[in-house]
């Protein structure tokens, strides 16, 4: 199946999206008359196509003026990207569904148990996500793999928290793993190159653990599990070395 079809079918663009793009990645950087020849789109569609994949989706970037240039952003960004989107459409399915199913059944699911085990990586992160989320104080992290910290809706969570006095602490694997946070005013950012533990702690009083390279978590939700896993981030912290940014 030709690239531009796959693209079209995995994530739902139009053909003339699909084509342009994959002319891009495959021929590099172009004027909009070439890509339009190339991926054969008409001419009077090729500026509103490429002004979707640049403003609307974030794909590709615009070079110069006079004529102006467009390249592709990097497939990894672009996945990961619409792999949000997509995340983000099905959490606001489910919420509604879970309001219907709670106004019927009279039933909440608010893990009164003081811990539970996610059996996916998927579900970890979403849990991570949440309690992030709702975070009113404090969020400490350690994690030897940050890459689910999307360029975008993450980051920006992370600003809204910053912006309402919620401490945040991260301790990555590499200061290179901590780049698309380093822009973010108010938060501590630490690395340890031997790092080989994943844990979250929210508002002293919940922990996410991540286990098995990220694919199952367990969470805790108590405040003595907190202490604890609150002094090892302490301990952990002491040996990690600080990342000096002008936003830090």
């Amino acid at each position: 199946m030709p690239l531009k079809d796959e693209l079209k079918d995995a994530l739902g663009w139009s053909q003339y999206e699909a084509a342009a793009y994959a002319a891009l990645v495959r021929d590099g950087p172009m004027e909009a008359s070439d890509i339009a020849l190339v991926a054969d789109i008409p001419d009077s569609r090729i500026y509103s196509v490429l002004t979707s994949l640049e403003e609307d989706k974030g794909c590709i970037l615009k070079q110069g003026r006079r004529p102006a240039e467009y390249d592709a952003q990097h497939p990894r960004y672009v996945i990961q990207d619409e792999q949000e989107r997509f995340i983000e459409k099905a959490d606001n399915v489910e919420a509604k569904l879970a309001n219907a199913w709670e106004s019927e059944r009279g039933d909440t699911d608010d893990h009164t148990d003081e811990s539970w085990v996610l059996a996916s990586a998927s579900g970890t992160v979403k849990e991570i996500r949440r309690l992030i989320d709702d975070a009113t104080t404090s969020v400490k992290i350690v994690d030897a793999d940050l890459r689910w910290i999307s360029r975008r809706k993450d980051v920006d969570t992370f600003k809204g928290l910053v912006d309402n006095d919620v401490e945040i602490k991260i301790i990555g694997p590499t200061e290179a793993a901590l780049d698309d946070l380093m822009d973010v005013e108010g938060i501590e950012l630490r690395y340890d190159t031997d790092l080989s533990k994943a844990y979250y702690i929210i508002d002293e009083k919940h922990v996410v653990m991540r286990l098995h390279s990220g694919r199952t978590g367990i969470v805790f939700s108590e405040e003595q599990t907190a202490t604890i896993f609150g002094s090892d981030f302490e301990a952990t912290r002491k040996d990690a070395t600080r990342v000096d940014t002008d936003a830090s």
